[in-house]
């Protein structure tokens, strides 16, 4: 009896054994199957485009600063938020999304000082400023904007301060932000605002919508007939399906939706930051004949803010005579000429002899090495206490001058102020190196 039980135990051993053994072979050989198929056929995770990565369920929320969400899409509140895109050079803030996911956007900074107009928006030099017409400047300097933008209805109402709907509408390339908007965004509590005054696109009875430079609404913006010039900054509408090729929304890795190729200075985005003759340099125009660039500061002597007056008899720009002499001349030849075209100077006035319109600064115009710049001027409010070479008229004698919060003042030509040169170069210019970026610019070769 012993011994049969003896027996039954080892092969119950045995048949253990052999269990073990299939398990292990059935568990190498199933490895060895998910192995290779992963390696034949690699797991692809989805690239989300633009509007998927902005409106992923964890950037949204209820209560606190960032996306929310609407009946018809989304808006962006209060001042914390990640919601930075760059775009044509350009840094831009996303404000809303409607429900054709179409992602509207506003400059992160005003890009120029204008007088809005004098008359309705339809007829407002900002709107012709901002659009594609014959002295029409940020749509022209917009990337493929075909490819990226979509039509926008901009409120162009006459409104009170407490109005939250809209009537009149104006269908544009581009345009500027509401007062409803910016209410609905958090107002100056909000990412809107930037410390300065820029205009707002909607009429009031008393005048026209502002923001101040402590964030509030004003509608002051004239005195009889002299009409005060704010910021700009422009708002257009993007397409939401197109690609994301890189970033997060923050300030450091904003949305990038383009790529760059080319090597050539010409290709380059208008506000890139470029290196040339030992100074660092900003592209503010592009043309079929030079690419035009502002120093990124004032000049500097001794390491301090060269000032001096424009001239002691005149405030029109002259390249044999005054500030245009020394720009033409003892600056002049501190640079490197290489590189270096004559470009066109506008010098006409802008005061309300041509009611305040910057298209007629155009009317007047001399060629030159070295420039100013002038009203109209992208990126002119990077720097502050600077000549321009815009003018009031010769019986008043006046040179403006850019202020901090984004006003111009008219000063006389015989007062010191710093300068701010513009040059202009060849369009076969070779990029070396560099980003564009502020921190890493272009190095021309």
């Amino acid at each position: 009896m012993k011994k049969k039980k003896g027996k039954l135990k080892i092969q119950n051993i045995i048949i253990c054994l052999n269990i073990v053994i299939l398990l292990a072979i059935t568990c190498f050989y199933a490895y060895r199957l998910i192995h290779f198929y992963r390696i034949e056929n690699p797991k692809t995770t989805k690239k989300l485009n633009l509007i998927e990565t902005i409106t992923l369920k964890k950037n949204i929320t209820t209560i606190e600063d960032g996306l929310y969400k609407e009946d018809d899409g989304y808006i962006f509140k209060g001042n914390k938020v990640n919601n930075y895109l760059k775009y044509s050079g350009y840094l831009f803030r996303i404000v809303s999304i409607d429900k054709d996911n179409n992602i509207k956007l506003i400059t992160d900074e005003s890009l120029t000082n204008l007088v809005w107009g004098i008359d309705d928006y339809k007829t407002s030099y900002v709107k012709n400023w901002l659009n594609n017409t014959s002295n029409g400047v940020f749509y022209k300097s917009l990337n493929n904007p075909d490819n990226y933008l979509v039509d926008t209805n901009f409120c162009i109402d006459t409104l009170d301060s407490n109005d939250i709907k809209c009537k009149e509408i104006q269908n544009d390339s581009v345009g500027l932000l509401s007062l409803i908007e910016y209410k609905n965004a958090g107002g100056s509590k909000s990412y809107l605002n930037k410390n300065n005054y820029w205009w707002l696109s909607n009429t009031s009875s008393e005048g026209v919508w502002f923001v101040y430079n402590d964030g509030k609404l004003n509608d002051v913006s004239s005195l009889g007939k002299e009409y005060y010039s704010y910021g700009v900054r422009p708002v257009i509408t993007i397409k939401g399906d197109i690609d994301l090729i890189s970033g997060e929304g923050t300030l450091e890795k904003p949305y990038v939706i383009e790529q760059e190729s080319s090597n050539l200075l010409k290709d380059k985005n208008i506000g890139s930051y470029v290196n040339y003759s030992n100074n660092n340099w900003r592209i503010i125009e592009k043309n079929d004949s030079y690419i035009r660039l502002a120093l990124d500061g004032v000049i500097k002597q001794n390491d301090e803010d060269y000032e001096r007056s424009f001239s002691n008899n005149s405030n029109v720009y002259s390249i044999n005579s005054a500030i245009g002499y020394y720009l033409n001349n003892n600056f002049y030849e501190t640079l490197d000429h290489t590189n270096m075209v004559t470009g066109t100077i506008y010098t006409n006035r802008y005061d309300s002899t041509v009611d305040f319109d910057y298209s007629k600064i155009f009317d007047n115009k001399i060629e030159a090495k070295v420039g100013m710049m002038q009203v109209g001027d992208l990126f002119i409010n990077d720097y502050s206490d600077y000549f321009l070479v815009s003018r009031t008229s010769t019986y008043i004698g006046t040179i403006y001058k850019v202020e901090k919060d984004n006003n111009l003042y008219a000063d006389l030509p015989s007062n010191k102020a710093k300068i701010r040169p513009t040059i202009f170069l060849d369009l076969s210019s070779q990029v070396k190196s560099g980003n564009g970026e502020k921190e890493n610019p272009y190095i021309i070769g």
